[in-house]
């Protein structure tokens, strides 16, 4: 310990002493040092220090004053309130208990701000207050039941930057004016009700709109829709009053609207509509002109042919649609005079229509001209044929009848009918009547 010395009192001990260029002085006792002082750096040390007129709840501080501030204990500083300056607390309640931190989503509201916990009873029982930093009109408040250990709902304080002064005096004046509004649960009004629309989710029949008189009206001036209560719906105007038609009182497959594509048809968009072929100047004919299961009409010429004056209108059958079903069929019809012709020609064929049948009409023959023929037909026993084709002579022996013998005229009586039927059969002579 370096050299010592010193001097000795009754009990007590004064001494120095040097090592490592430390040089300190010692008071002490039985051998103890109880008080030593460094000369180096003025620092003293003891067993314990008392300041006269001190007490035991104050402490000494390093310019020699006392302190008489109470001081919590390490083992107490649980506690008491503490921050936490972590910089991605996200819903942190759970693990802040007597803390104060900034929250990125408090209370799962999406708030972010400064929050404080409180709470007594061992923690379990916190109260929480937060405010949003970027608007600052966001304050909330919640607590945590502690015997069920979850969190009550968050609830946001009303202030000045929720609503002004003006609102305040519009909600007192509303209050203090009660008796000029209209009571949803059933009221009656001394003036009109103007209201953009009048809506229900949940209508029975009975209780959105009811009228004493015997028709419920929604109009304006001149134009009005009303529900007469005996039944009807109308629509009233300053033309007239007209049926609203509905499902009891109009079937809509009764009639054919006007939107229907059959008020438009014209000879000008009939060409492919359910088969049928608008008109057509075709003066000469032919079966490929028109395609199979079509129906054509138009304007053409008599005899089918091209720069004829006899005119005449025609339907043209495409037909069926393969050779099975026959030849196509053209009916003309005369535009000059009274006839029917009917040309046939070869499936699809690409050469003109000619051959044809005319049909005889009241202009070519009279009815009595048919009953002569009937009477001809039916008294055929009384003739004698007279060639295989043009007719016959009747069997009278007064009446004389003539051949034609190499251009000249012969006269006969049936005298000599059996000569004349010797020639015949020779064929010596052509025997001819007048009809």
């Amino acid at each position: 310990m370096g050299n010592q010395y010193g001097m000795s009192y009754s009990y007590i001990d004064v001494g120095g002493s040097s090592f490592a260029n430390v040089h300190q002085i010692h008071f002490a006792s039985a051998g103890l040092a109880q008080v030593s002082i460094d000369c180096n750096y003025g620092r003293i040390r003891g067993r314990e220090y008392q300041v006269i007129g001190g007490s035991s709840t104050q402490f000494l501080k390093a310019d020699g004053s006392l302190d008489s501030e109470d001081y919590a204990k390490s083992s107490e500083l649980e506690h008491y309130h503490d921050i936490d300056f972590t910089g991605s607390i996200t819903n942190g309640s759970n693990t802040h208990t007597n803390k104060t931190w900034f929250d990125y989503d408090w209370a799962g509201t999406g708030g972010k701000g400064s929050v404080i916990n409180f709470s007594g009873l061992n923690g379990n029982y916190s109260t929480e207050i937060f405010s949003d930093y970027l608007s600052g009109n966001a304050i909330g408040v919640r607590t945590k039941n502690g015997d069920a250990g979850v969190w009550n709902d968050a609830k946001w304080i009303w202030h000045s930057g929720n609503f002004t002064q003006g609102d305040i005096n519009n909600w007192n004046s509303a209050f203090n004016n009660q008796g000029n509004y209209v009571n949803k649960s059933g009221d009656t009004m001394t003036g009109d009700l103007n209201v953009p629309n009048i809506k229900s989710s949940n209508l029975n029949g009975g209780q959105l709109l009811t009228t004493a008189g015997t028709a419920l009206y929604v109009s304006n001036q001149s134009v009005s829709t009303y529900l007469q209560t005996n039944g009807g719906l109308y629509h009233s105007t300053p033309a007239g009053v007209y049926d609203i038609w509905t499902a009891q009182n109009f079937n809509p497959n009764n009639y054919i609207p006007t939107s229907h594509p059959s008020y438009t048809i014209s000879n000008n968009n009939i060409n492919n509509w359910l088969g049928y072929l608008g008109y057509s100047d075709t003066r000469i004919i032919k079966p490929e002109h028109l395609s199979t299961q079509k129906l054509q009409f138009g304007f053409t010429s008599w005899n089918n042919q091209n720069n004829e004056s006899v005119y005449a209108d025609y339907l043209h059958f495409g037909g069926y649609q393969d050779t099975s079903g026959g030849n196509q069929n053209l009916i003309v019809i005369n535009k000059s005079v009274f006839g029917i012709r009917q040309y046939q020609g070869l499936f699809q064929d690409t050469n003109a229509y000619s051959k044809f049948v005319d049909y005889w009409h009241s202009n070519n023959f009279s009815q009595q001209d048919i009953d002569n023929w009937n009477n001809t037909f039916n008294n055929q026993g009384n003739y004698w044929d007279k060639s295989s084709t043009a007719g016959y002579v009747g069997i009278n022996a007064s009446t004389p009848f003539s051949v034609l013998n190499n251009g000249y005229a012969q006269k006969f009586t049936w005298v000599g009918f059996w000569f004349l039927m010797l020639i015949r059969m020779k064929g010596m002579f052509h025997l001819t009547v007048p009809m």
